[in-house]
């Protein structure tokens, strides 16, 4: 993990396990980093001291802290987990904490100024869902959704990845056979709703 604006290495490693393709992530107010590989979620803080926060029977692909920095939230299939989050970072009380009603699997993640949480779920869109956990509805887009984040003039815009694209014939893009079509598309979103300026994302 490398942080700005001192670029330092914070961690590799796990015991005598490496990280191996790391995912996504979330930063605490403290300097420490919530991450994901293909083996687990993992917490380093500031002073780059690693703590398991679950193995891969959480497959993580989103996350995201509360507000407050007392929750963190993990998409899991079809599922979103949560922990508290203790003084040092560490957390405790694992527990199933909402159900992506409209189908799909969780994957990116964005928070907004009243604690909702938004989650892509591939196909069905952008999920809604209250700070308690209740569905709220889902926010349907023209491709498969797998990141989610605001910005704009006062994070009142929520942009979105979608898988795949049109080139500028409007013809879709397409690659030899063979050949992986990572193209994406990005969907702006104008919001009543207001990002949580309390963080980047």
């Amino acid at each position: 993990m490398v942080l700005a604006p001192k670029w330092q290495v914070l961690a590799s490693k796990l015991g005598d396990k490496t990280f191996w393709r790391m995912g996504e992530l979330v930063c605490d107010s403290k300097g420490g980093v919530y991450f994901s590989d293909d083996f687990g979620t993992y917490f380093v803080n500031a002073k780059g001291n690693v703590s398991l926060v679950v193995g891969k029977e959480v497959r993580t692909n989103g996350m995201m802290l509360s507000r407050d920095e007392k929750t963190l939230y993990v998409t899991n299939g079809k599922t979103l987990v949560a922990w508290d989050v203790q003084p040092d970072g560490t957390v405790k009380n694992q527990r199933d904490f909402a159900t992506l009603e409209a189908g799909g699997s969780g994957d990116g993640m964005a928070i907004d100024s009243e604690g909702r949480l938004y989650v892509t779920s591939g196909d069905p869109g952008i999920q809604v869902f209250s700070p308690e956990g209740k569905y709220l509805g889902v926010i349907p887009l023209p491709r498969s959704s797998s990141s989610v984040a605001f910005a704009g003039p006062n994070k009142k815009t929520l942009y979105a990845k979608g898988a795949g694209m049109t080139g500028p014939d409007g013809r879709e893009y397409r690659t030899p056979e063979g050949v992986r079509n990572n193209a994406k598309a990005i969907y702006k979103v104008d919001m009543l709703a207001q990002g949580f300026k309390g963080r980047p994302k």
